[in-house]
């Protein structure tokens, strides 16, 4: 991945609407309205989904554009898209995708994965659980696709499910530190948003990642942990 960018905190509109969700988080149990520090925390594991997400080579965009216009396959839909995401034009990258998404007969885990992605950015964070979960049954060893699903339902409020989804994504990325890094940031806000100060400390003091843009990531939410 996955899949993360340096933390841009901002508030999410209120979610003042009590909702229902599946089975697996409780079905017919109204969800309490996001407290302002739990929209900041969302907000801080959107922005933490990419490491290379602000970090695209001068002409990728450009380039990924006309591949997409002359051959606009899945795979340069993909491509162009994901770029279109990193950049904050989330409506144009959903508009590109959306088509492969949602046909069985292109749609893939990555293709999926990267949707839910597109779904986690405009805070339409039902449609990403959704897509999550399918890609989760094209490839139920996929660790992305399990933590995009810990993320999705985190930012409904069902945080001991988040917290159950990133344990599993950490043992399928076993061989893959970064994104292992990456589960264990987004695992601490969800303690965060949970009360959990002290867990969330511990975790994000442990983690070490080879990736110098996710360190500032984690350095970003131990400071902003501090002033809590």
């Amino acid at each position: 991945m996955k899949y993360l960018a340096l933390v841009s905190l901002f508030i999410l509109p209120s979610l003042s609407a009590c909702k229902t969700t599946p089975d697996e988080y409780g079905l017919g149990d109204p969800i309490k309205p996001l407290s302002q520090q739990e929209q900041v925390m969302v907000s801080a594991r959107n922005a933490a989904l990419e490491a290379k997400y602000n970090h695209i080579e001068k002409g990728a965009l450009s380039s990924a554009e006309k591949l997409y216009r002359n051959k606009p396959n899945a795979q340069n839909a993909l491509s162009y898209s994901g770029l279109l995401r990193q950049v904050n034009m989330v409506h144009e990258a959903q508009m590109i995708l959306k088509p492969f998404a949602i046909d069985p007969a292109w749609t893939s885990p990555s293709i999926l994965n990267e949707y839910t992605k597109i779904k986690l950015s405009i805070g339409d964070f039902e449609q990403a659980q959704i897509f999550a979960q399918e890609a989760m049954t094209l490839d139920d060893m996929n660790a992305e696709s399990q933590m995009l699903l810990g993320v999705s339902v985190d930012a409904q409020g069902h945080h001991q499910a988040a917290e159950n989804h990133f344990q599993q994504a950490l043992i399928k990325a076993n061989l893959n530190p970064e994104l292992q890094s990456t589960i264990n940031n987004n695992l601490a806000l969800s303690l965060l948003a949970q009360g959990k100060n002290d867990e969330a400390n511990a975790l994000l003091q442990k983690i070490n990642s080879p990736s110098s843009q996710q360190n500032s990531v984690i350095n970003a939410n131990k400071s902003f942990l501090k002033k809590l």
